[in-house]
Formats: C-alpha cells, structure tokens, sequence
C-alpha cells in the first residue's frame, strides 16, 4: 500500500492514511503529481496538493509499472522489460516512445 506518515515530529513519526495497492514498487514526484508504480494494476498519477489526502487522477492499467522517473518536461518509466517514455501535458501524460529491454 501507499502509506502516508507525518514526519514533521522526527522522534513521533504519525501514520495518517493507507491507501491500498496490488503490487507498489517504484514511486516519483513532480510537482503535485506522484506517480505510483503498482506492478500489474499499472501506473497510477495522484494529486498530492491535499496530502495526506491525495486523489487519483489517471490509471494507465495496460501496462506493468515497476519504475518511475519524473524529469522536467517527460516521464520515464520502467515495466514489464520495457521503458517508456511519456510527455506532462496538463493533467495527463502521452506516451512518446518505447524501448525493449
């Protein structure tokens, strides 16, 4: 699951929300974007400008989603022996390449 913990007291770390997944691995921020690698269920692209209450914005669910990166302007993200390339574009993402690995 995604687990968001308030840090803001070091020694009193505070568990604040649990949100379920299938299979999380990789995760990445750009903004109030986070991206959640969530194995077989796909990508996921949340809106964290509420945290700890973040709202899913999209699921790119055809695909298997391991790793993620987010750079200035693209996306890159690692699944299924594959790396994509995506593209920001507003509140959503297009796919610009692939590349078997």
């Amino acid at each position: 699951g995604l687990y968001v913990i308030d840090i803001s007291n070091l020694k009193d770390p505070e568990l604040k929300v649990i949100y379920p997944m299938t299979g999380p691995n990789g995760l990445g921020i750009k903004g109030d974007n986070l991206f959640i690698c969530d194995g077989e269920a796909g990508l996921k692209v949340y809106d964290k400008s509420t945290a700890p209450n973040v709202r899913l914005l999209k699921t790119f669910d055809t695909i298997f989603a391991y790793d993620v990166i987010p750079l200035a302007s693209s996306l890159l993200m690692i699944g299924d022996k594959k790396l994509y390339q995506y593209e920001y574009l507003n509140d959503d993402l297009r796919l610009l390449s692939t590349f078997d690995l």
